[in-house]
């Protein structure tokens, strides 16, 4: 008997989950709490566990697509419904069977490429990975790309790396081909403007819209219902900043900060001092 598998509610706001990823496909054995998939959701992308077990025998959501928060996004069955989910080799066109194998083919000389190009970690940098805060996603997703988190700052809370920061890391590679890029930035602006003023003679350049992840449709949501909903007033007063200034200045020239010290650092320390008052 099939067993349905829902798209479940990951936070107390969650309507509707995006699914980006599967991590098991067609004929794959499933354990109670294996990761299945990846699912963004209004808060973050998060690992979605299987709360059954079985054989995965029908996938309904594909990647990419947006779902309501208990609609069936899988069926999982015994092993005799998967023969029957999943078409016999003979069955398949021999231009699809060509197509698998080159498919593969690329995909087995990237991976060989990256583990050439990717350099051996020492256990001492081995450990310091472990130690890094960021969630099996995102670990994932470097050791794909070949991205060493021990260079990557994380923007998260208490430092922790999101996939946000795995965008434009920057790498050791990143930074041994800065020079290269310098070489070339010279080239690129001329490349660049020449092709601005072409595009400028033949007329506006083409756009596109790009859609909003979950988590930024959810706080634009938030933030028109604050602004809509909730009474706002406005409150302002005139402090003299005088000795902040001086004392600004003087931390500037001084080397016993090696941070830029800003007017919103002395408030948030003057405010803190306040309360604590």
């Amino acid at each position: 008997m099939a067993i349905e598998v829902f798209m479940p509610r990951m936070s107390d706001t969650m309507e509707e989950g995006k699914i980006l990823k599967w991590l098991k496909k067609i004929g794959d054995q499933v354990e109670l709490g294996d990761i299945i998939a990846e699912v963004e959701t209004d808060k973050a992308d998060m690992e979605m566990e299987a709360l059954d077990a079985g054989f995965l025998t029908e996938i309904r959501a594909q990647e990419g697509e947006s779902v309501p928060v208990g609609d069936v996004i899988a069926l999982l069955g015994d092993e005799a419904e998967v023969g029957a989910a999943v078409p016999p080799e003979a069955a398949v066109p021999p231009s699809l069977k060509k197509a698998k194998r080159q498919t593969e083919s690329l995909r087995e000389r990237k991976v060989q490429k990256l583990r050439d190009t990717t350099p051996k970690r020492k256990s001492a940098a081995r450990k310091k990975e472990q130690r890094l805060l960021a969630s099996p996603i995102v670990r994932r997703i470097a050791a794909e790309r070949g991205i060493d988190l021990a260079t990557v700052q994380g923007s998260g809370p208490g430092g922790r790396i999101v996939k946000h920061d795995l965008e434009f890391p920057e790498t050791a590679a990143a930074a041994a081909s800065t020079e290269l890029h310098r070489t070339e930035s010279a080239e690129q602006t001329t490349a660049v403007q020449a092709a601005a003023g072409t595009a400028a003679s033949k007329g506006p350049i083409e756009s596109r819209v790009e859609p909003f992840s979950r988590m930024r449709a959810t706080i634009a949501k938030r933030m028109a219902e604050s602004m809509r909903e909730a009474p706002h007033f406005y409150v302002t007063t005139e402090i003299d900043m005088s000795e902040s200034v001086r004392l600004r200045t003087s931390l500037k020239l001084s080397d016993r900060v090696e941070a830029e010290v800003t007017y919103t650092h002395l408030l948030v320390k003057a405010t803190a001092v306040a309360l604590e008052r």
